[in-house]
C-alpha cells in the first residue's frame, strides 16, 4: 500500500454489520448544516469557512483517549472469542446442544459489531497520530527531502516516539544539506557583488555626461583664418606715399572698403 501524502488520513474498511443498518438510524453519518444556517453570517458574508483550531494538547488528548479506547476494545475482543470458541467446546461434548445456540449466538453477533467499533477507532487513532505528525512537518526545514517526509510520516504506530526515531536518522544528511545550501549561498553573494561593481565601473559619470551633454548643446565656431589677426592691425590705417589722397583702410566683415 502506498504511504499517504501529508493531509491525507486513512478510511475504516469495516462496515457497519446488516442488522444495523436501517433507513431511519441517521446517527452514523456526519451531521448536516441546518437549512437557511447561512443567514445568521455577519454583513457582506455570504458562507461558513469552517476552520479548526487543534493545538498540541487538544491532539495528545485526542490520541490518548484513543489509544485507550483501542487497548479496552482489543481486550473486549479478545475475551468475546474466546467466551465463543469455549461455548463451542462445551457444546460439542453437551447432550443438550441447543442450549448453547442462544448464548453462541450472541457472542457471534457481538463480534461482528466489536470487529467495526475495533476498525474504526484503530482508524481514528491513527489520524489522530498523523495529524501531530503533520503539525511538526509542516515546519521542518524545506531541505528536508521528500522521501524523508515520506519516513516520517509512515514510521511506526506502536513506538513510544512520535516519529519512531526515524529524524535521528535523517539529521545527518539534513546537516550536509544545510552546509551546501550555506555554501551556495556564499558564492551567489559574491557573484552578486561582482556583478554590481561591473555594472557600476562601466557606467559613465555623472560629470562627463554633463560635458558630453554640454558639449552637444553649444553651436560650434568656425576657425578663423591664420592671418587674420596680423591683416586687422596691419589695416587700421595706412598712408599712400607720393600723393596729397589719404586713404583708410578698416577691417570689414567680407564688404569692400569704402575710398574716399
Amino acid at each position: 500500500m502506498k504511504p499517504l501524502g501529508t493531509g491525507t488520513f486513512p478510511e475504516a474498511q469495516r462496515g457497519l454489520p446488516v442488522q444495523a443498518i436501517s433507513e431511519l438510524l441517521r446517527f452514523n453519518q456526519p451531521a448536516q448544516a441546518d437549512s437557511g444556517l447561512e443567514k445568521l453570517l455577519p454583513h457582506k458574508k455570504k458562507s461558513f469557512s469552517v476552520q479548526g483550531r487543534l493545538s498540541e494538547d487538544n491532539l495528545r488528548r485526542l490520541e490518548r483517549d484513543l489509544r485507550v479506547s483501542l487497548s479496552s476494545l482489543s481486550n473486549v475482543l479478545w475475551s468475546l472469542e474466546f467466551t465463543n470458541s469455549a461455548l463451542e467446546k462445551l457444546k460439542k461434548d453437551s447432550t443438550d446442544q441447543d442450549a448453547f445456540l442462544p448464548a453462541i449466538s450472541s457472542c457471534k453477533h457481538a463480534l461482528s459489531f466489536l470487529s467495526t467499533v475495533v476498525d474504526r477507532t484503530a482508524t481514528s487513532f491513527a489520524t489522530s497520530l498523523l495529524m501531530r505528525r503533520d503539525s511538526y512537518i509542516v515546519q521542518m526545514d524545506p531541505l528536508v527531502k521528500e522521501e524523508q517526509v515520506v519516513a516520517l510520516r509512515s514510521a511506526s504506530f506502536t513506538d513510544p516516539k512520535l516519529f519512531g526515531g526515524v529524524s535521528q536518522n535523517i539529521l545527518p544528511d539534513l546537516e550536509k544539506a544545510r552546509k551546501e545550501s550555506k555554501s551556495q549561498e556564499s558564492v551567489d553573494a559574491l557573484a552578486s557583488l561582482a556583478k554590481k561593481n561591473v555594472s557600476h565601473s562601466t557606467k559613465p559619470s555623472s560629470s562627463s555626461s554633463n560635458q558630453k551633454s554640454f558639449k552637444k548643446k553649444t553651436p560650434s565656431k568656425k576657425s578663423a583664418p591664420a592671418n587674420a589677426g596680423q591683416g586687422q592691425v596691419a589695416s587700421s590705417q595706412v598712408t599712400s606715399e607720393g600723393g596729397n589722397i589719404k586713404r583708410t583702410f578698416r577691417p570689414s566683415k567680407g564688404k569692400k572698403v569704402s575710398k574716399k
